[in-house]
């Protein structure tokens, strides 16, 4: 049985329209495939940053504290002997990297306040 030509057209346009439908579907999965992996070495790159930081914490050539290290300058209180103790110096940020606060904390006395208080 011969097709017409407009058939065969149709069939051939239909054909066509299937391969195109079929390349943009694979092109989707590879662009999301690009991105997954992307987002992986980007989060790969961030953990190797922070493993190099941590490196870099634990090679810095300050003192390690083994034993109790005597402090010249005179104590003002207990907490910041124990600071001075384990290496820290006026002026520093308390944390690991000293961002943390400089200032002591103030202290401030409330009268009448306290373990049974009413």
């Amino acid at each position: 049985e011969e097709l017409s030509d407009l058939h065969k057209t149709k069939v051939a346009e239909l054909k066509r329209e299937r391969e195109i439908k079929e390349i943009k579907e694979k092109a989707e999965k590879l662009q999301k495939e690009r991105e997954r992996l992307q987002k992986e070495r980007e989060e790969q790159e961030e953990r190797d940053r922070q493993w190099a930081k941590i490196q870099e914490r634990l090679h810095r050539e300050e003192p390690v504290i083994t034993e109790r290290q005597e402090v010249d300058t005179p104590l003002e209180n207990k907490g910041t002997e124990l600071l001075r103790r384990m290496g820290w110096r006026d002026g520093q940020g308390l944390g690991s990297d000293g961002q943390g606060i400089r200032d002591p904390v103030e202290l401030q006395r409330r009268r009448g306040a306290g373990l049974g208080y009413q």
